[in-house]
Parts: C-alpha cells; sequence; structure tokens
C-alpha cells in the first residue's frame, strides 16, 4: 500500500487517479482555506456556494452565455475546499459529509 494515498474519504487512491486538476484545486484550497476559515466561513456554507455555482452553470449553459466558465471554475473550487476546511479545522460532521 505504500504507493497509494488517502485521498478525500479515507479511501486509499493510486497517484496515477489524482491529476494536474485535481493537484491544482488542492493547491488553492490550501492556499485560500485559512482566509476563508478566518472571515468565519464554514465548510457547509462553502458547500451551498457550490451548489450556487452548479445551479448557475446549468443555467448558463441554457441561455447560451459564457458564465457557465466562471461557474464551473468557482464551483470546482468550493467542492475542494469545502473538504480541505472541514478536515482542516476538524468541522466535520456526517450532514456536512453527506451534503457534500
Amino acid at each position: 500500500m505504500s504507493s497509494q494515498n488517502t485521498w478525500e474519504i479515507g479511501l486509499p487512491v493510486p497517484p496515477n487517479y489524482i491529476g494536474y486538476a485535481d493537484s491544482f484545486f488542492y493547491y488553492l484550497s490550501f492556499k485560500l482555506g485559512h482566509y476563508v476559515h478566518n472571515l468565519g466561513i464554514t465548510p457547509n456554507m462553502i458547500t451551498f456556494f457550490g451548489l450556487y455555482c452548479n445551479i448557475m452553470t446549468a443555467w448558463s449553459i441554457l441561455n447560451d452565455n459564457s458564465y457557465y466558465i466562471i461557474s464551473v471554475f468557482m464551483g470546482t473550487l468550493a467542492d475542494a475546499m469545502d473538504g480541505f476546511n472541514a478536515r482542516q479545522f476538524n468541522q466535520v460532521s456526517k450532514y456536512g459529509a453527506l451534503f457534500d
């Protein structure tokens, strides 16, 4: 098992399954997560923001505009950051894991 990492919910994942996008968004989460936490924003609030971004993505695609690029980026970042903040600052809950 030395060639596997523990990723997300603690399941072993082979390193070749973790791509450049995953590494990039986890790097951003690491850099921005402390600032977001200091603002008093909880991981569940970040998850709600990600849900809003997903809804905006669908709306943008249905209305043929290019805002979906921004909302996909922000939604992906929110998804990475909520898990990071929950684990980093010990705010993990069963409801939060289910909601995420």
